[in-house]
C-alpha cells in the first residue's frame, strides 16, 4: 500500500458492511410485531365516503349518507369541513342521526369493528327518557327487516367536553343479517364531531378483538318512535 493512501477494497468492504447493517435495521423495524393490545383491521373499509368528501360536495345527490331526526321541527344540523362531520342540536327534538346502510351484505357471521375519532361538547338534557350522549350506532337487520343486533352509544365517553379521542365498537354480525346500518347519533344537548370512521373485519381469535360488552342489548320502548327525514 502506498503511504498516505487508503485501500479502495477496504473502503468498499466497509461500505458494504454499513449498508448491510442499515438494511438489517430497516427490515427489523418494518417487521416489528404489532401491538397485541390493539385490535387490527383486516381488509378494506366497508364504509362508503368515509372521508365525507362526496357528502360535502353534493349532499343532495350523494347516496352514501342520509340524515334523520325524531319527528317534529328541524332540530339538528349536519356540517362537514375538511373531512370532519359536526352534528349539532339546535331544537327540542330528542335525537338526530347521520348514517348509511350496507344492503345485501355478506358479512353475516363475521366479527367487525366500527371505529372513529370523536370530539364531544355535550351535556345531559333535562327530562329525556332516551339513552343520552353522542357517538356510534350500529344495527343489523334480517331480510324481513327484523332487528338482530342493536348497538347504540356503547362506548365511553359519550357525554362531556373532550379533545379528539378514538372509539371502537366490536360486534359479531348475526348469520342471517342482510342489511347493516351504521352511523353517528346525537341524543344530548350540544354538538360533537366525527372523523376517520371505518367498518372493518377483525380477527375473532385475537384477544384484543373481543366483542364489546352489551352490544346485543334489546331495544327499549323508545325505539318505536317515528322518524323524520331531513332531506
Amino acid at each position: 500500500m502506498i503511504p498516505g493512501k487508503s485501500c479502495p477494497h477496504r473502503a468498499v468492504a466497509r461500505t458494504v458492511r454499513i449498508g448491510a447493517m442499515l438494511t438489517a435495521i430497516s427490515v427489523a423495524a418494518c417487521s416489528a410485531p404489532e401491538d397485541p393490545t390493539v385490535c387490527q383491521p383486516v381488509g378494506d373499509n366497508y364504509l362508503q365516503d368515509a372521508d365525507f368528501a362526496m357528502e360535502q360536495q353534493n349532499p343532495r345527490t350523494n347516496n352514501a349518507w342520509i340524515t334523520l331526526q325524531h319527528a317534529g321541527e328541524p332540530s339538528y344540523t349536519f356540517t362537514i369541513d375538511s373531512g370532519e362531520l359536526t352534528i349539532s342540536k339546535i331544537g327540542t327534538q330528542p335525537w338526530g342521526i347521520f348514517k348509511q346502510q350496507l344492503r345485501n351484505t355478506d358479512l353475516g357471521g363475521q366479527r367487525m369493528a366500527f371505529t372513529a375519532e370523536l370530539k364531544l361538547d355535550l351535556e345531559r338534557p333535562k327530562g329525556q327518557a332516551f339513552l343520552t350522549g353522542g357517538g356510534l350506532t350500529l344495527t343489523a337487520k334480517s331480510g324481513r327487516k327484523r332487528i338482530l343486533l342493536n348497538s347504540k352509544l356503547n362506548h365511553e365517553p359519550r357525554l362531556g367536553h373532550t379533545d379528539w379521542f378514538p372509539v371502537e365498537v366490536i360486534v359479531d354480525i348475526p348469520d342471517n343479517t342482510q342489511d347493516i346500518e351504521l352511523g353517528f347519533i346525537l341524543q344530548a344537548d350540544g354538538m360533537f364531531e366525527v372523523r376517520n370512521p371505518s367498518f372493518h373485519r377483525v380477527d375473532a381469535s385475537s384477544v384484543a378483538c373481543a366483542v364489546t360488552p352489551d352490544t346485543t342489548d334489546s331495544l327499549n320502548s323508545n325505539s318505536k318512535t317515528s322518524d323524520s327525514s331531513l332531506r
